[in-house]
């Protein structure tokens, strides 16, 4: 019984969750066009792992100081939400994993103890916490957009001294798995809204694990690793294929 208790509010949270990162999606869709639309020159490994790194801005128009804005309005309180669900399914299933192995002690204390700490929190607490989460989110969604420009940009820059033609879904369908995975195989399903979905998927386990600054240095290095290794030149002829 209790099982089925748990089970039940880790699937509705599952559920909650894939609605935020639909809509999310979508208010993403208009950012990502013309991230992929606006490509800028980027001419080596070296200065995109320093414009990924922060130790130099990359250049950006008012269109797309407009779009960053209206865009981290929107996606920042989606990403806070979705990393705020991503808590609370983990903590369900801690909960359930627990009843399983017949912890029930365990796992009432576990929830009293849960409900002693909210409530010696206080509002003020409660508040100041919420708003560090949005900032945390703020900051995520920023950066990942910015990261997104630079390793696209470098893609375009890179197929174009070698005089291939990467056509606009091809070119975002590899930017976004690369970006969100870069051990992950080209999935053209990407140049889709799975995407922009997984995208958001990223950035709200970033901001619910406080990912820290230190790492971003290695995100950078093996993001421009993996897209040096792709043959442009065998998946634009494979998408030529398929399209």
């Amino acid at each position: 019984m209790a099982r089925n208790r748990f089970q039940g509010s880790r699937d509705r949270v599952r559920r909650m969750a894939g609605a935020t990162r639909a809509r999310g999606a979508e208010e993403l869709e208009r950012s990502l066009d013309w991230i992929f639309d606006e490509p800028f020159v980027v001419p080596d490994a070296a200065t995109a792992i320093r414009l990924l790194s922060g130790a130099e801005s990359p250049p950006m128009s008012a269109l797309g100081r407009y779009l960053e804005g209206q865009a981290l309005v929107r996606i920042a309180a989606r990403v806070t939400k979705l990393a705020a669900r991503s808590r609370a399914a983990g903590a369900a299933a801690r909960v359930a994993a627990m009843s399983e192995t017949g912890a029930a002690t365990a796992a009432a204390g576990a929830g009293g103890a849960a409900l002693s700490t909210a409530a010696s929190m206080g509002s003020a607490a409660l508040a100041a916490a919420a708003v560090a989460g949005a900032t945390r989110a703020t900051r995520t969604a920023r950066r990942g957009l910015n990261d997104l420009r630079v390793l696209a940009s470098y893609l375009a820059s890179r197929a174009r001294d070698e005089e291939i033609v990467l056509q606009k879904p091809l070119l975002r369908a590899v930017t976004l798995a690369t970006y969100t995975d870069p051990r992950r195989r080209v999935d053209v399903r990407y140049a889709g809204s799975r995407g922009a979905s997984a995208v958001l998927a990223r950035w709200s386990r970033d901001v619910a694990s406080s990912k820290r600054e230190s790492r971003r240095r290695d995100d950078a290095e093996a993001w421009v690793h993996a897209l040096d290794r792709l043959d442009l030149r065998a998946l634009s002829a494979g998408w030529d294929v398929r399209d």
